[in-house]
């Protein structure tokens, strides 16, 4: 079918009123849904899939859509607000959100991750409007070696974010693959390090372990006072707005971020964590100022 009459069909569904507010009301749900850590983006679809049986289909379509998008946005609040992932695709936030909001900047970390979603997700939808059958016909073509190599690309980036410790962020992606490990096996079926415990057989769930390892230790932080990363900072006052000329700083990393996700987000099983991790790496390597 031509391109321009699919989106004129997509047009006709949209721009109505039931299909503008579904739209917002996804949105603003999907904004609640990823600032919950814990539930994220899959889990608050499956929450509200009855609402499926009340709404048309390409009204429903749209609402699900646009609450996966806005959760995966949504994951950065708490990121850079408590240094807590809402999902485990905004761990990497953390790494200079958070900064900004212990340095009293948390409304321009705030700026900064909701105009470069935008500019990303506008980007890669065009993208994929216009390349996604070429692209997908590619990733079709990719074996087990290229999964491997991808993988240990994924892992060797996220182990050298440590900076001058490279030897403690290789550690700790081996322990990380050695959790990843519990549960049962996806090939066999024969479970794996459970030590015979039944709630272990699905695996340790990825969002409750990153809230026991950011979300509680920044409690106690707060509970024991601790000066240095507990207590209140004062906020600079203002809205969550960007200049041009601050826009234009970032477009870079903007535009690399929004490169990568887009061609590891067609690849099956490259979605997730890696590539924020991935792009943070790019784009401390290509910058003048990595600091």
């Amino acid at each position: 079918m031509n391109l321009a009459v699919v989106l004129g069909q997509a047009a006709a569904h949209l721009f109505t009123p039931i299909g503008l507010l579904c739209l917002v009301a996804g949105t603003v749900t999907g904004i609640l849904v990823g600032a919950l850590p814990g539930i994220g983006p899959l889990s608050g679809i499956a929450l509200l899939l009855p609402l499926s049986f009340f709404l048309p289909p390409a009204e429903a379509l749209i609402f699900y859509t646009t609450l996966y998008q806005a959760a995966e946005y949504g994951g950065s609040i708490t990121a850079i607000a408590v240094s807590t992932p809402g999902s485990p695709n905004s761990a990497a936030i953390i790494l200079d959100g958070y900064q900004l909001n212990r340095a009293g900047r948390a409304a321009k970390a705030f700026a900064y991750s909701l105009w470069s979603a935008t500019y990303g997700g506008v980007i890669t939808t065009i993208l994929l409007i216009l390349v996604t059958p070429i692209v997908a016909s590619w990733a079709l073509l990719l074996g087990p070696t290229e999964y491997a190599a991808l993988g240990i690309l994924g892992l060797t980036a996220i182990a050298f974010l440590v900076g001058g410790a490279p030897r403690r962020g290789i550690i700790g992606v081996a322990i990380g693959v050695l959790i990843g490990t519990i549960g049962l096996d996806s090939v066999t079926g024969l479970p794996r390090f459970d030590f015979g415990n039944i709630l272990l057989s699905g695996g340790i769930p990825l969002a409750p372990m990153l809230i026991g390892l950011f979300a509680i230790p920044e409690a106690v932080r707060m509970l024991v006072g601790d000066r240095s990363t507990g207590t209140a900072v004062p906020q600079q006052r203002g809205r969550v707005w960007l200049t041009f000329r601050e826009f234009r700083s970032v477009l870079k990393p903007a535009s690399l971020g929004t490169v990568i996700g887009f061609f590891t987000g067609l690849l099956p099983g490259m979605a997730g964590s890696v590539p924020p991790f991935l792009s943070y790496n790019v784009a401390k390597a290509t910058s003048r100022h990595p600091e």
